[in-house]
């Protein structure tokens, strides 16, 4: 059953969001993310720069085991989930902006994701593990369910009618809610797993995500940044793509408990996205109104 989940519905799924997302995107839209980086360069350094070393601060201050320490390392150490682009989208956020860093960030990742798990396993656990860096897992999902459907999603947007952009929004939608229940139901199937340490664990993920997510907010603020562009940064900082950290954890470190802060995260971070949503929705409705009345 959670084989049939991971392997066909989900990437379906995936796929189907991603395609309706694309078709919300304009070509123009995209091209402004990059002639004018500011946005994107922040969110980078949020992802990339400061939220890998905080993960090393926050287990060590929370002496965490070893096992845990590293499970949040490479929490910290991911990028930003495909399912951030779906809720910046809800969230009224620059898709575009979310798109772009989903890609930009997932391919430093690349790279930095065996230097990570390889430095964290040293530091808590002193071993001297050579994590191979797992290019497939990395490369083929982002060019599979980011990069094509998106790409395919805003040729369709600049070529179809209206009525197909709406079937478009539709894709999204269905895609969207069934990764929604497909998430839920590994979280479910791996409920033994995350009992183990839970309290302990949960703690670690909180502040991990709160601190990055407060960082994230101080400099979208300095940088005097948009409010559809902070959407989708302080998302990415929240949804991460646990999936290639926990295949690090069980395929190469071989341990479930490295695994737990990346799977009690693919809930925490959800929630946490809700919030951001929700706070974000009536500050764009309250500035809306204001708009409106100087008007």
């Amino acid at each position: 059953m959670i084989e049939f989940i991971t392997e066909s519905v989900l990437p379906v799924a995936l796929f189907a969001m991603m395609l309706g997302l694309g078709t919300s995107v304009s070509i123009k839209s995209l091209r402004s993310v990059f002639i004018e980086p500011r946005s994107l360069t922040i969110g980078i350094v949020i992802l990339a720069v400061i939220s890998p070393p905080a993960g090393f601060v926050i287990a060590w201050a929370l002496n965490l085991p070893p096992d845990l320490a590293v499970g949040l390392i490479l929490l910290a150490s991911c990028p930003g989930g495909l399912f951030s682009n779906y809720m910046s989208s809800l969230g009224k956020g620059n898709v575009a902006l979310s798109i772009s860093l989903t890609a930009s960030v997932s391919l430093i990742y690349i790279f930095a994701s065996g230097f990570w798990a390889h430095l964290s396993t040293s530091v808590f656990s002193g071993s001297t593990v050579t994590v191979a860096i797992p290019y497939s897992r990395v490369l083929i999902p982002l060019l599979t369910f980011l990069l094509a459907p998106v790409v395919i999603g805003v040729l369709l947007r600049a070529h179809a009618s209206a009525k197909f952009l709406k079937v478009g929004h539709i894709a999204r939608d269905v895609g969207g809610l069934t990764a929604i229940c497909c998430y839920l139901i590994i979280v479910y199937a791996q409920r033994d797993t995350l009992f183990v340490n839970v309290a302990q664990s949960l703690s670690a993920v909180l502040v991990l995500d709160l601190f990055v997510l407060v960082v994230a907010f101080m400099l979208c603020r300095l940088g005097a940044l948009p409010t559809e562009h902070q959407i989708p940064i302080l998302l990415e900082s929240a949804i991460r793509q646990e999936a290639t950290g926990v295949y690090i954890a069980t395929a190469i470190l071989g341990s479930l408990t490295v695994a737990l802060p990346l799977l009690i995260n693919a809930v925490a971070g959800f929630i946490l996205s809700v919030i951001v949503v929700s706070v974000y929705h009536r500050l764009l409705r309250r500035q809306c109104a204001e708009d409106e009345q100087m008007t």
